[in-house]
């Protein structure tokens, strides 16, 4: 066989290759997104009402994490700091009382303890899982149920439940708010009697870009 016809056989091989391979990617294709799309599913944003901040309660302001929230007169504010952007806060009213938990840290620590906020957010609503207990100074888990998603004045949030294993039979459910403001997450808890003042406080927060 002559160079020529070796070189136009060569060429001729190589078209028929790249024909083939052509076809099959287009052909994967097809049946690929006509068979197995999957739908993403839109998590849906409930619309709550909301409740106006009572007056005469005080303002919290945090620089740092640029937030600022009203909260009950007769509540004082007991804030701790761990380091690495964690701090904890503790509203307790005159006898001593908790009336209101929070934790505010980065977002990806957050995910690396266990608290997955993308994960919640995607989750069904009314759907639980056991997780580990951010505020628990143990090996508690709890049953976190996710409630539904949410914005708090633009913020991305949701609404969760949770019952903590270790809880006492007749103690009443911990329900709570995830807030997402930038790069940190606002952990806000309290139990299932105090949703109002849960509520109006939620409608007092703010954050600071």
């Amino acid at each position: 066989m002559s160079k020529n016809k070796q070189r136009l056989w060569l060429f001729f091989m190589l078209f028929l290759y790249a024909i083939i391979a052509v076809v099959g990617f287009g052909i994967a294709y097809f049946v690929k997104t006509t068979f197995f799309q999957a739908k993403q599913a839109v998590p849906k944003v409930s619309s709550i009402t909301p409740l106006p901040t009572q007056p005469g309660w005080k303002t919290y302001t945090n620089s740092s994490v640029k937030i600022t929230f009203s909260y009950p007169p007769t509540d004082t504010v007991k804030t701790s700091s761990y380091g690495f952007g964690v701090t904890s806060l503790m509203l307790s009213q005159t006898n001593g009382d908790v009336d209101l938990q929070m934790l505010l840290l980065p977002k990806t620590l957050a995910q690396t303890v266990g608290q997955d906020f993308d994960g919640y957010y995607a989750m069904q609503d009314n759907t639980s899982k056991v997780i580990k207990s951010p505020l628990s100074q143990d090996n508690a888990t709890e049953t976190f149920t996710k409630i539904d998603n949410r914005s708090i004045n633009g913020l991305k949030a949701l609404d969760y439940q949770s019952v903590s294993s270790n809880a006492k039979p007749d103690a009443q459910p911990e329900i709570g708010t995830f807030i997402q403001a930038g790069s940190n997450l606002i952990l806000i808890s309290t139990g299932k009697s105090n949703k109002t003042a849960l509520e109006q406080m939620l409608e007092s927060f703010r954050y600071t870009q």
